[in-house]
């Protein structure tokens, strides 16, 4: 009975799912439902940073070693919001399994993943359904599909989450650089650095309108030093300028999306099952329908093909640890 009440409340996605493969399926449903909690916490940065008790940034030292600690920014914000809930953290764990794996899907060829998944048995089918059902009873939580929690009584919780997580100083690095800096710029704060100290005035400027502590950095410091003379006026200017702005671009929810969209888009490409923009736009319409909102707000003017599909084209590419197959 509670199987059939779920397959009513995500009918729309049921239907726009029939007759993609299961990873596929699965892999659509957490990434492109996942777009409205990654808004929920950049929205929520404001509450932080307007309240400011119990949330101080590391010394200036600690901060600036994040930039070549890839893997311990990693690390520490999977951790942190593992703590948070049993549920989170069975999500963090599916989603880490699902990209290693599409991660070994550079090594096999694209004959050979067909008949690895012509291969499957029903055993292992009904494994990746049950997973499905898992993570979509997880998720429907998050939408309050069912649920007579107030709109007020979850907020009130998603901002007592959000003060613990800030409390971690790789989760601060994470919502303040490292994630708007991949989904703004396309490029990882680590690379934008090494660029900006190589000379390129790009990415200098891209990372002081984002991070202005970067100019604490010995090599920052030195061209912003010797920018004074008369040769160099240009760079010390520059890194003036950027010291008093803000990013060129704003992480909307639209922003947001479209990158998911492109990320759905590089991982049907991977498992041979390639689907085009306005199939990914059903996918956002049908999650938003299931969760009693209609079609997506975020993509009902993108009714031009080309238009949404030149939005993915430009998102896909952000997405390097998809593996895309050759060409040929």
């Amino acid at each position: 009975m509670q199987k059939k009440s779920t397959q009513n409340k995500m009918s729309h996605f049921e239907e726009w799912s029939e007759g993609k493969s299961p990873l596929l399926k699965l892999a659509s449903f957490v990434f492109a439902s996942g777009t409205d909690g990654f808004q929920w916490f950049f929205q929520d940065l404001q509450f932080v940073k307007e309240i400011g008790r119990d949330v101080s940034l590391p010394p200036v030292d600690e901060w600036l070693k994040f930039y070549r600690s890839h893997r311990r920014i990693h690390a520490g914000v999977m951790n942190a919001f593992r703590q948070i809930n049993e549920d989170i953290a069975k999500k963090i764990d599916f989603s880490e399994q699902f990209m290693s794996a599409i991660r070994h899907l550079r090594y096999i060829t694209k004959d050979e993943h067909r008949e690895i998944a012509e291969e499957l048995t029903t055993t292992e089918r009904n494994k990746t359904e049950s997973q499905f059902r898992e993570i979509q009873e997880l998720i429907e939580n998050d939408f309050n599909i069912g649920n007579v929690e107030t709109k007020e009584e979850a907020e009130a919780k998603e901002k007592e989450r959000l003060l613990a997580l800030f409390q971690k100083p790789e989760v601060i690095y994470f919502a303040k650089v490292w994630a708007p800096c991949l989904f703004l710029y396309g490029d990882y704060p680590s690379r934008l650095l090494r660029k900006a100290r190589q000379g390129d005035d790009d990415a200098l400027e891209k990372l002081l309108r984002l991070d202005k502590t970067v100019i604490a950095d010995k090599k920052i410091l030195e061209l912003f030093h010797q920018g004074k003379v008369a040769k160099k006026q240009a760079t010390h200017n520059l890194i003036t300028k950027s010291l008093n702005k803000k990013p060129r671009v704003k992480l909307t929810r639209r922003k947001i999306k479209y990158e998911f969209a492109g990320l759905i888009s590089a991982i049907s490409i991977s498992l041979g099952e390639r689907i085009n923009a306005q199939d990914i736009k059903g996918l956002f319409d049908a999650i938003s329908k299931d969760a009693g909102k209609g079609g997506d707000a975020d993509f009902e003017d993108q009714n031009e093909p080309e238009a949404l599909t030149k939005a993915i084209n430009r998102a896909r590419p952000k997405w390097k640890t998809i593996p895309q197959p050759d060409k040929k």
